[in-house]
């Protein structure tokens, strides 16, 4: 049977997205044809210089609000395309940036054949996340909760029987003028047996590193963090043996990439399964040929000999979601380990050879300005051993998250949008978070930190989000933008010293 699955703006342009190959070899496995389209490349190679921004990260739905016409055009060209192929069944990915456009390019697709069926799927799908403004959206007549592969092989395989979508493990469908909930499928527990991604369909030659490609060792996670939604989309923490990862790998590195992403939630989850798949890299033609990055849980049991085998494996930048340097504010978040931990790790990473990078919340419920104080004092006395700051963030409420639905657990008030809430003694609120962000920036910059991101863009953009757009504010925003142009004027005047340091 015939299907389109789609990636649609705004989203990663680095390297093909998993999803699409994931779904598409699946398929294809199962004698189904299927047409994959990204696109997110696509769109983002044809748009011109000054629409190029609009992949910036936190632009929210503001992508297609204010870029209507642009969007809307590309939107047509989706449609041709996508019911040039035939497919009765269209699977789009959804994420939390880009359900505007995703709605606008179902409604379009219903508009131009009412028959076709829409099916969303995705981080977005997981039941944390559905809002009920979404489940209302009648163009869409499936929703794929969770891991996509079996449930959608399931739909397609009904429909080849019964020329209509009924009942289906993992899904919430619309019937009439209701919906049913068919409940949780259990998940792939042996992940050796999902196919390889398959990219053979996409436009290759359109990603930006050329010779990089995202893998996967492992789903789901085995950290409860509360600030966090993924693990409830990914499910429980399941890995693939060392054997079959290698054998991926050396089929990419055959098709000329030489530079791996590994896109786990945590990707030293099972310690024995990373020290294997070390030693099968040293012993083969990968070895000194091929550089991994991933991100990894803080872990006591991650030894300096690890970290060295680790680079004679490839790694050469590592990602810990460290969040805090208070052990009471890491305790609240549920983190699991303890600030020595986090220092021990950082410095084993970096004495090793490999560059690690942290992210980083402040203003979570419970942060004081000595709980901040304590995340300054982490950077300072490892700034020599950092990287780079690779995100920094504000608390927010993500939907599904533990804390977003037990906010009131918190002392948390929820404001007009989900960044903006406050505590109940007011103490702790948007503005102050703001400020927070800025003095880790500048902070950042006195150390001589790296920062993975622009500080200009995500500082002042929030801020006028805020005072401006929000709170509608102007005797601040105006204040805000003034800030913008000296903080600006400040970088220009100190990259021109070192140009001249440079000459």
């Amino acid at each position: 049977m015939k299907i389109a699955l789609v990636n649609s703006p705004p989203w990663a342009l680095n390297a093909p997205p998993l999803n699409l190959g994931y779904l598409t070899s699946y398929l294809r496995q199962n004698g189904h044809e299927v047409y994959p389209f990204d696109f997110n490349i696509e769109t983002y190679v044809k748009s011109s210089s000054h629409h190029k921004y609009l992949w910036e990260r936190d632009l929210d739905g503001d992508w297609i609000k204010n870029n209507s016409t642009f969007i809307y055009n590309e939107i047509e060209i989706w449609v041709q395309r996508v019911l040039r192929t035939k497919a009765q069944i269209i699977g789009i990915s959804l994420y939390n940036d880009s359900k505007y456009i995703c709605i606008q390019f179902a409604k379009a697709i219903k508009k131009k054949d009412p028959s076709k069926i829409i099916i969303f799927g995705g981080p977005q799908c997981s039941r944390g996340f559905l809002s009920e403004e979404l489940l209302r959206e009648r163009v869409v007549d499936v929703f794929v909760i969770g891991e996509g592969e079996e449930t959608l092989l399931n739909l397609l395989d009904i429909y080849e029987r019964d020329k209509k979508i009924t009942y289906c493990k993992g899904t919430i469908l619309r019937k009439n003028n209701s919906l049913m909930d068919c409940g949780d499928r259990i998940l792939i527990k042996d992940l050796d047996r999902i196919p390889f991604p398959d990219y053979s369909n996409l436009p290759l030659q359109y990603y930006i590193q050329h010779e990089e490609i995202s893998i996967l060792g492992s789903r789901g996670c085995f950290a409860k963090c509360v600030f966090c939604q993924d693990f409830l989309n990914a499910g429980d923490y399941r890995f693939r043996s060392a054997e079959n990862i290698f054998k991926e790998m050396c089929l990419r590195y055959d098709s000329g990439y030489t530079s791996f992403f590994f896109n786990d939630l945590t990707s030293n989850g099972n310690l024995h399964q990373l020290n294997e798949l070390c030693d099968l890299i040293i012993n083969s033609r990968l070895y000194r040929h091929i550089e991994i990055t991933s991100e990894m849980r803080c872990r006591q049991e991650m030894t300096l000999s690890l970290y060295k085998k680790l680079y004679k494996g490839g790694w050469r930048i590592i990602l810990y979601g460290a969040e805090s340097g208070s052990q009471a504010i890491l305790n609240k978040m549920n983190k699991g380990y303890n600030v020595h931990v986090i220092d021990k790790n950082i410095r084993d990473t970096y004495l090793a050879g490999i560059k690690a990078e942290v992210n980083l919340i402040v203003g979570f419920p419970g942060e004081t300005e000595h709980t901040f104080k304590e995340t300054l004092n982490l950077l300072k006395r490892n700034h020599k051993y950092i990287y780079n700051i690779s995100a920094l963030y504000q608390l927010d409420l993500r939907e599904g998250s533990p804390i977003a639905i037990n906010y009131r657990k918190y002392g948390i008030i929820k404001g007009d949008e989900y960044k903006c809430w406050h505590t109940s003694d007011c103490k702790n609120n948007y503005p102050w978070r703001l400020k927070l962000i800025y003095e880790v920036i500048k902070y950042a910059n006195a150390l001589n930190i790296k920062l993975g991101f622009d500080d200009t863009h995500f500082y002042f953009y929030h801020a006028l989000t805020y005072y401006h757009k929000l709170k509608k504010d102007y005797k601040n925003s105006y204040e805000i933008m003034l800030e913008t142009l000296e903080y600006l004027s400040a970088k220009i005047k100190k990259l021109e010293g070192k140009l001249r340091d440079i000459k």
